[in-house]
């Protein structure tokens, strides 16, 4: 086999620290075999600049690693720039994680390794959530370990067949795929245009999978340890694949958010009552309330804004 180019890519808005930390963890990733690998970053805030850094990581590592600097605002616009920088360096292969994440150093080589094994042509791993540094508060402790349940369960569901939807998060595409694909651009503060992505990738009849062994990590920023963003995450997850799988599509599913929003209404609203007293399973009842809201909402109309500067 040929040595192939893999282009491990990752936009950023101003998240100086966060972006050091991923800087460092892919600093220490060892190369798969028969393959070389290059670096694009994408800083998406006009008043920031990385070039310094990356200046400094490419001579820390002796690889090649492109700063570009994308002014306008939206996360499918940055990535679409990582794409053509990509495509311009005949990348045989395409990785995204994002900036708050950090990759096991045997990340990229393990899912490289996958692809080629499993003949993908889109495929992904699993992020695993990491508590902040510093002591927890008991209700921070229980909405860190439901998180950790949450990404436990779905990678179960990734493992046992479910390769839709896949995020950018943990995320590698074969560089031919990308010649007439791209992120959505209208899609620049809803989130889920990578979701986007993967829906249209699947439906060409392409080659989606999963890879269990090639891990991430995300720290979790303690202000995100509350049961109000469980809430307000899940309702605009759900906003954005409604936009994309109901709205993009002509289709306003009036019925079938009047049935979600009741259904997972009533289900969230029993098992948020148990907070008090069981918080995970009250952490359950707020996302089911979260998802009952953002079908409700996009029936209405609303969109997400999640990503809005």
């Amino acid at each position: 086999m040929a040595e192939e180019l893999v282009i491990i890519a990752a936009a950023t808005r101003g998240r100086a620290e966060m972006f050091q930390s991923l800087l460092l963890g892919l600093s220490q990733l060892e190369a798969p075999p028969q393959a070389r690998l290059g670096f694009v970053f994408v800083q998406n805030d006009p008043d920031f600049s990385i070039d310094f850094e990356v200046a400094r990581f490419a001579r820390q590592t002796g690889r090649r690693a492109l700063a570009l600097h994308e002014p306008r605002a939206g996360i499918p616009v940055a990535r679409n720039v990582a794409v053509d920088a990509a495509l311009k360096a005949g990348a045989d292969w395409l990785a995204f994680l994002d900036d708050d994440e950090r990759p096991a150093p045997d990340w990229i080589a393990r899912l490289l390794a996958g692809a080629r094994g499993g003949d993908f042509d889109l495929c992904g791993g699993p992020v695993m959530p990491l508590p902040p540094s510093g002591a927890l508060s008991p209700r921070q402790t229980a909405v860190m370990a439901f998180l950790a349940a949450q990404a436990a369960a779905r990678a179960l569901r990734r493992e046992a067949g479910d390769v839709s939807a896949l995020p950018t998060s943990n995320w590698l595409c074969r560089g031919a795929v990308l010649k007439d694909l791209r992120f959505d651009e209208g899609l620049r503060f809803t989130g889920g245009s990578d979701t986007d992505f993967s829906d249209r990738a699947q439906a060409r009849g392409l080659r989606l999978g999963w890879v269990p062994g090639a891990a991430v990590f995300e720290t979790i920023p303690r202000e995100r340890l509350t049961g109000a963003y469980v809430y307000r995450r899940a309702k605009s997850q759900t906003l954005a694949k409604y936009a994309i799988r109901q709205r993009k599509r002509g289709r306003r599913g009036l019925g079938k958010a009047l049935f979600h929003g009741l259904t997972k209404g009533a289900g969230g609203l029993l098992r948020a009552a148990f907070l008090p007293v069981h918080p995970v399973t009250g952490l359950r009842g707020l996302r089911s309330l979260g998802v009952a809201a953002g079908w409700l909402s996009g029936a209405l109309g609303r969109e997400s804004d999640l990503y809005r500067p």
